[in-house]
């Protein structure tokens, strides 16, 4: 879980990055969804939920 720093900031990106990569079976479908090309992009789902700012 993520520590707390000097002055009260939290280190919280790489320390869950860290606490995910130790479970095989999270470390597997994290790489796995690192290599999926498909889907959609973002500027389609901001399009698709009505999101985009008029």
């Amino acid at each position: 879980m993520p520590e707390e720093l000097d002055g009260g900031v939290l280190e919280e990106s790489g320390d869950e990055t860290a606490y995910l990569l130790r479970s095989e079976e999270m470390r597997r479908r994290l790489l796995a969804a690192m290599e999926r090309q498909d889907g959609m992009g973002i500027e389609e789902v901001v399009e698709r939920l009505g999101l985009e700012e008029g």
